[in-house]
């Protein structure tokens, strides 16, 4: 069983973020996963 992996809303901000240039592509990455444990917060 593999544990489940939170991603705190924002990565989503930083996916957007064209002032964190670093943490936009960080974020990008982790987001364009295909992957049932990763969760993000309601």
């Amino acid at each position: 069983m593999q544990d489940k992996i939170f991603l705190d809303t924002n990565i989503i901000i930083y996916a957007f973020s064209e002032d964190e240039v670093e943490k936009q592509s960080v974020a990008l990455k982790l987001l364009d996963k295909q992957d049932d444990n990763v969760l993000i917060s309601k």
